[in-house]
């Protein structure tokens, strides 16, 4: 499944609290939850740019651009149709080492 990036410009989102965030989260989920298959849309992870206007930068397993403007329409999520794009991730299938407890690499910890 593309995962899309989708900037949202928001004033001042840098300055939200924990509950704002949380309740953005929280009818984010609800969408999906609502609107989707499970499996077929996921929220990945959202960042804070910070600039005239703040903006924030979503992004999102989708099965198309069409099911990430669903996802904002139904959830009142500001969003520019001009600026989603399909973002390509790295394939780590092959990777020789992974991340664990404490941030220390597993592989690390093996030869200590």
């Amino acid at each position: 499944m593309p995962l899309y990036e989708i900037p949202r410009s928001i004033p001042e989102v840098a300055n939200w609290d924990k509950e704002a965030r949380a309740k953005v989260a929280g009818a984010s989920n609800a969408v999906v939850a609502e609107k989707f298959e499970p499996g077929t849309y996921t929220w990945k992870v959202s960042v804070v740019r910070t600039g005239d206007p703040d903006t924030l930068v979503c992004y999102h397993w989708a099965e198309s651009v069409d099911a990430v403007v669903q996802h904002a329409v139904a959830g009142g999520f500001p969003i520019d149709f001009e600026a989603i794009k399909e973002v390509a991730e790295p394939d780590l299938s092959n990777a020789l080492w992974t991340m664990g407890p404490g941030n220390a690499l597993a592989s690390d910890k093996a030869a200590a």
